[in-house]
């Protein structure tokens, strides 16, 4: 064990700057209640119930109750439901930072299998896990995308060892993770049955894998998902109403529209918000620093990028558009492989020796360079805090911590409870949570005029507060200056 540590002490370093930077930023968010109901309340609530024996539902943010699974087809919370006994409401934060440097090790391997050279080996590992997409994620609380991301170099290196059984496994792993991930899958397939074309038997399981992949994402979306919802189309087509709103519609406009459909991953195609008009454009930016560069000479990456494109560029949801959020996890680690392979083939063309370590260096600087920028420069300014992890800001909250946690103290663990948004991660080990202002049958409910109000307006906020206040459903339990606890009288 000591020998291979000392062996691989580049990996090692790597990986404890990662877990300090990660921590940094994710246990800090959560303690300050930077993390909010959607996702990582939600998420840790469903986790809950699947250990209790109970199907997670939609009730803690929506008015109908129906099947989580529904919403996103996820049974990582299922299968590591257990995890919720020992590390409580942080145990999603605590698996997605294990998976993050998991997947950093997993590149690392995989580059080591095919191109022997210990420092291509540090360097696939460093672009992938400080790559921006990473940071977002941490960032911005937990999605089992993620882990699925950090599962992919794993699944790879099983096929190029040709354990064919255990390649199987991975795939499955990596389609259970989240419904639209096996959509990425088919074409990741293909792009790298191309790169593995002459070994026929990873070329094969390549592209077995790709067409299995398919398939199950038709079998989600199109029959099982809108099943369980009772609706007949797949709930998240919703998001993209400019081609069409339907799987259908959308290869109709792609056939009858190509420019107006190329037009979409370029262009602000929402007219009510001019100011979006060079979000897609910086993020192009952004991908090209961070090594997107190799795109260009390894063009078959546009293949297994394009999926994710489509998804982020022609959806109405803006937020999806930019560099922020969990929505550019799955381009850190086709990052990764594109740069390593153009430089093997710059190294080999050029017979580098002494050049290669500047290289590596170069592309560390343009890695965590681009991370920077996205960090600073394309995060709206009042998420700056979560993200900026080296400014002072993040270290603090602009109200004393300890003044809501003595008030959460006075809650039952039982109790059902509706909290303001960012509370809810705190609560959410519970059978019944609901995020404001969903009411419904809470014996508690905590407020905060600190906090965001969304969804409603600080005048819709004010108005509901007041009318709680003079309902004699409720009494007062305890107030400060941050928080205001109500108990429902006779529960």
């Amino acid at each position: 064990m000591m020998q291979y540590l000392r062996a691989n002490k580049a990996l090692i370093l790597i990986l404890a700057i990662g877990l300090i930077f990660f921590s940094t930023i994710a246990f800090l968010n959560h303690y300050f209640y930077r993390t909010f109901a959607l996702d990582l309340g939600l998420y840790t609530h469903a986790m809950h119930e699947y250990a209790h024996g109970r199907m997670a539902t939609t009730s803690m943010f929506l008015d109908e109750s129906r099947l989580l699974l529904s919403d996103h087809f996820d049974l990582y919370l299922i299968i590591l439901s257990p995890f919720i006994y020992i590390f409580q409401g942080l145990t999603l934060i605590v698996l997605q930072i294990a998976a993050v440097l998991f997947g950093a090790f997993g590149v690392y391997r995989l580059v080591q299998w095919n191109k022997a050279t210990m420092h291509l080996a540090w360097l696939g590992a460093t672009v992938f896990l400080f790559s921006f997409g990473v940071f977002g994620a941490i960032a911005f609380e937990y999605h089992s995308n993620v882990l699925s991301v950090c599962f992919i170099p794993w699944w790879i290196l099983s096929v190029c060892q040709e354990r064919k059984f255990v390649s199987f496994l991975w795939l499955v792993i990596l389609w259970i993770g989240k419904e639209n991930f096996s959509f990425f899958l088919f074409f990741l397939c293909i792009t790298l049955a191309w790169n593995y074309r002459r070994n026929k038997v990873s070329r094969n399981l390549f592209l077995l894998s790709g067409l299995f992949s398919m398939i199950y994402f038709f079998m989600l979306v199109k029959w099982l998902m809108p099943t369980l919802a009772g609706q007949s189309e797949f709930v998240h087509f919703g998001k993209y109403p400019a081609l069409g709103g339907g799987m259908t519609d959308a290869f109709s406009f792609l056939i009858h529209h190509p420019i107006e459909f190329v037009k979409l991953f370029f262009v602000n195609h929402l007219p009510d918000y001019p100011e979006l008009q060079y979000e897609k454009l910086f993020f192009y930016i952004v991908l090209v620093f961070a090594g997107g560069w190799a795109f260009l000479a390894r063009p078959i990456y546009v293949l297994a990028i394009a999926p994710l494109l489509l998804q982020k560029m022609c959806s109405n949801q803006f937020t999806t558009w930019g560099t922020s959020y969990q929505y550019n996890i799955e381009f850190a680690p086709l990052l990764a492989f594109a740069v390593i392979e153009v430089i093997v083939h710059i190294e080999q063309r050029w017979q580098l020796q002494k050049g290669r370590l500047w290289l590596s260096w170069f592309v560390v600087f343009m890695t965590l360079g681009s991370s920077m920028y996205a960090m600073v420069e394309r995060t709206q300014d009042y998420e700056k805090a979560r993200v900026i992890f080296w400014q002072a800001k993040h270290f603090k909250k602009e109200y004393e911590v300890r003044m809501v946690q003595e008030v959460m103290r006075k809650i039952p663990s039982s109790a059902s409870v509706m909290a303001t948004s960012s509370f809810v991660p705190h609560l959410a080990c519970r059978q019944k949570i609901y995020t404001f202002p969903l009411v419904k049958d809470a014996q508690f409910l905590l407020l905060s005029g600190k906090e965001s109000s969304y969804p409603l307006t600080l005048g819709e906020y004010d108005k509901f507060v007041l009318s709680i206040y003079s309902s004699e459903q409720w009494e007062r339990v305890d107030q400060n200056d941050v928080v205001v606890l109500f108990k429902r009288r006779g529960s």
